[in-house]
């Protein structure tokens, strides 16, 4: 959704003379973000499973 907003953005306010290129910075960031979300998840579910 980010990708797509940022996209929709640049093509408004550059008014079609820019173009936005995605890196590798771009999608090692996503990564990292799915996987802080997944081991906090994670984290959660154990502390649940153990105050029972």
């Amino acid at each position: 959704m980010l990708k797509s907003k940022l996209d929709d953005e640049i093509l408004k306010q550059g008014q079609g003379l820019l173009l936005v290129s995605y890196g590798l910075g771009f999608w090692l960031a996503f990564l990292f973000f799915v996987a802080s979300a997944l081991v906090n998840i994670y984290t959660l579910v154990q502390d649940k499973d153990e105050k029972l």
